[in-house]
């Protein structure tokens, strides 16, 4: 197996509701990876793209095949992952796997989800659907529930109290309160 690289990069500011659709948050970010990377949108071999809520957020399914359109990737393999959270995750996953072993050289991996397009009422029964559907959901144990839960595991097993956790002894996470005030993109800043 060969050994991967990441080569370029590019991130959205986070906001709520975008005016632009997924296609176009994708396609910006993706320019920017593909200049970082002093590549063109032809070297791209294959795409792989994270979406899990694209068909509730806008209705659009098979984003990975109209935003390798738009960037000027044409007729490559374009893959959609979807595995809640996880769907970038997987995706950059299996790039590495299909780069590793030699069959691409060069992937374009993203990810892209629109929650607040859908409101409230249609996001909770959205997230709902990506854990038991017959026994979580009805019981109320959607992703905050899960999330609190791992919460107090955690600060079980580590012997931290959760109002301390909470502010200082948290691993620091790309997202956390203790990182956020250093992106620029990021949705709640601590300087504006």
């Amino acid at each position: 197996m060969r050994r991967v690289a990441v080569v370029g990069t590019g991130h959205s500011k986070f906001c709520f509701n975008s005016p632009k659709t997924s296609v176009e948050l994708l396609s910006e970010v993706a320019m920017d990876a593909i200049q970082e990377a002093n590549l063109t949108p032809k070297d791209i071999q294959a795409v792989n793209v994270g979406n899990v809520l694209g068909t509730f957020e806008e209705g659009q399914g098979m984003i990975q095949s109209f935003f390798a359109n738009d960037i000027g990737c044409f007729n490559v393999a374009a893959s959609r992952f979807e595995g809640a959270c996880a769907s970038g995750s997987m995706a950059v996953r299996d790039a590495v796997m299909w780069v590793a072993s030699g069959y691409y050289d060069i992937m374009l991996v993203g990810g892209v989800e629109k929650c607040t397009a859908m409101g409230t009422p249609l996001a909770t029964r959205t997230f709902s659907m990506f854990g038991d559907a017959h026994y979580e959901f009805p019981a109320g144990f959607l992703f905050p529930a899960v999330f609190a839960l791992l919460a107090h595991l955690y600060a079980s097993k580590y012997n931290i109290p959760l109002p301390v956790s909470g502010r200082s002894r948290w691993p620091r996470y790309p997202f956390s309160p203790m990182v956020c005030h250093e992106n620029p993109n990021a949705r709640i800043r601590t300087d504006n």
